[in-house]
């Protein structure tokens, strides 16, 4: 199926300069990169509910491990940032409900552009603001142990 949906490529304005953190952020491009692959090849529903599934569920665990590194470094948005993953998880949800009655290729395509838009500005401007902050106290990449 053809469709205007467009690859994610990792680029260096996407580093956090947290190697755990830019690890999932590389997964999700991969799986965010799989799920448009999905939609090249031909349109199955299920097959692009469960690769949405499986991207969604990594997304949150990210979410916590990311959760996780803020409340270390005491990151003084943690409640806004938080508030912004909170946000997705409920729309991500209405979006599942909607996908449960219009499975359509033009909605998923929907789902996709919206998910892509969302992952692209989250990191560039919410992560990328943890990694600087968290270099302004640390002056130096964050590892597992820092």
């Amino acid at each position: 199926m053809k469709t205007d949906l467009a690859k994610v490529a990792w680029t260096e304005a996407l580093r956090v300069n947290v190697p755990d953190i830019d690890s999932d952020h590389q997964r999700l491009i991969q799986l965010y990169n799989a799920l448009v692959d999905d939609m090249e090849s031909s349109y199955h529903a299920e097959t692009i509910m469960h690769a949405l599934h499986f991207l969604v569920h990594y997304a949150l665990s990210h979410f916590a491990r990311e959760k996780a590194f803020m409340e270390r470094i005491a990151y003084p948005q943690i409640e806004e940032h938080c508030a912004l993953h909170s946000a997705l998880e409920k729309k991500v949800r209405q979006i599942f409900d909607q996908f449960a009655l219009d499975k359509s290729p033009e909605f998923a395509q929907t789902i996709i552009v919206f998910l892509g838009d969302w992952l692209m500005n989250h990191i560039m401007k919410e992560d990328v603001a943890v990694g600087r902050y968290a270099f302004s106290v640390y002056g130096h990449e964050m590892g597992n142990n820092d």
